[in-house]
Order: structure tokens, then sequence, then C-alpha cells
């Protein structure tokens, strides 16, 4: 099962995300701060943002993730983590476009 990450700009084209990377990459970076989203007692994702129930995620909001990402990614608590240190190429792959896709929301 995977999610989609459909930018606002349609050139930027669907990136198709494995159902397990968007949960991590929401709730075990520090984009977790930005988006308000968090693990609960029970192990569901408690969230805040609209857009996890299909709204959209501003150009502002993508930007300032990419910026967040592309300093997390140099630390030893992401190229140690679990889950990201088998994942570069998803990693890579968001990091690509973020930038680039004028906002996004996710559909799966």
């Amino acid at each position: 099962m995977s999610i989609d990450i459909v930018p606002r700009k349609a050139v930027v084209g669907v990136l198709g995300m494995p159902n397990g990377f968007w949960p991590a990459l929401c709730v075990e970076t520090p984009v977790s701060a930005l988006i308000d989203c968090e693990y609960t007692n029970r192990g569901t994702i408690r969230y805040e943002h609209e857009g996890f129930v299909g709204a959209w995620f501003s150009v502002a909001e993508a930007l300032e993730m990419h910026r967040i990402l592309t300093e997390h990614v140099e630390t030893d608590e992401y190229r140690n983590h679990r889950y990201f240190k088998e994942r570069q190429n998803q990693m890579n792959l968001i990091l690509e476009f973020l930038p680039l896709c004028g906002g996004f929301r996710m559909n799966h």
C-alpha cells in the first residue's frame, strides 16, 4: 500500500511513497513540530494539520519541511534511525519534491 503525495504544480508529478515512510517522516523527524504530529500511547498518530485528512499543505509549509529535513539528514540521529537508515532513496525523493511542488496534499 502506498500514499500519493500530490503537488499543486502538476508538472512536478505525483510522488508515491511507501505507506510507512510518510508517518515516520511526519512523527519521527523535526517536521513533527511544524505540523503538530505525534504518536499516541496506543501507537496511533495524533495530528492537528488538516493535510492529514485531504487539505493542502501550503508552499510555505513544504519549503519549511525541506529546510528542516535538509538539516536533519546531516545528523547522527537521522543516520542511525531504525527506519530511515535503510531508506535514503525515499528521503532523497521527498527532498527533491518539496521545493518544487508548490504545496501538496496526501491521497491514501
